[in-house]
């Protein structure tokens, strides 16, 4: 049975105001608003929904702060499979709300990020739930169709630039698979430069890189509003 929500096929809408603004003729916003839950985890959330249901797991979950739970959550529901979403115990209570609606067991655990996902792991292999977190490897392959829609929309002729806001990465990860798997087919002649954005507050990623180091540190106290990619 196809479990989708009706993710992917977003619009890419180019830029009137911050195009002017910024001198630049042909900025293009791609709007993943657009999907089920309101952010681009869906397409990578259906993916990981299809394999766990083909290797038979009746638990899902996820660990999150907010956009992947909602979206977890919600494809869950649709599915009529057991989920489990594990939250940090000082989430606020406008976080909650869009993961509550759909029914799922909601987990407040004491401790930082990092700690809810070693925990998630080993209540996976533990009680028999399927994880679809931020890295899983069918999350990455949904991230991919972004791409995918891009080139399709701008008619193979590929953008220089892909600006893409970034946690941990896997959704970088994920689009760049997408363009490179686009080149090797012969579809498009090259694949973008990407470029990682971080908040100035949290940016583990982009600091490791300007100082070439392999390890990426994490950030104690991050300041920024940028909750998402902090």
């Amino acid at each position: 049975e196809d479990m989708s929500l009706g993710e992917g096929g977003t619009p890419l809408i180019q830029s009137s105001v911050v195009g002017e603004q910024l001198g630049l003729d042909c900025l293009y916003f791609k709007d993943e608003t657009q999907n089920p839950t309101w952010s681009f985890k869906d397409r990578g959330t259906f993916c990981g929904i299809q394999h766990a249901i083909s290797l038979g797991y009746e638990r899902i979950g996820t660990v999150s702060t907010g956009n992947m739970a909602a979206s977890v959550a919600a494809y869950g529901a649709r599915a009529g499979l057991a989920t489990f979403i594990l939250v940090s115990a000082g989430i606020p209570a406008e976080k909650i709300k869009p993961i509550a609606v759909y029914g799922p067991h909601l987990i407040k655990v004491e401790g930082g990020y990092h700690e809810l996902y070693d925990g998630s792991l080993r209540a996976g292999e533990r009680y028999d739930i399927y994880f679809i977190n931020s890295d899983a490897p069918f999350r990455v392959e949904g991230s991919k169709t972004t791409a995918f829609e891009i080139c399709e929309q701008m008619h193979f002729q590929v953008p220089d630039y892909v600006i893409i806001p970034v946690s941990s990465g896997g959704n970088f990860r994920g689009v760049l698979k997408g363009f490179e798997e686009f080149k090797s087919a012969g579809l498009i002649d090259a694949v973008p430069k990407l470029i990682a954005v971080q908040a100035e507050g949290c940016a583990p990623i982009a600091e490791a890189f300007e100082r070439g180091r392999e390890k990426v540190e994490r950030i104690r106290d991050p300041k920024t509003i940028a909750h998402a990619i902090e």
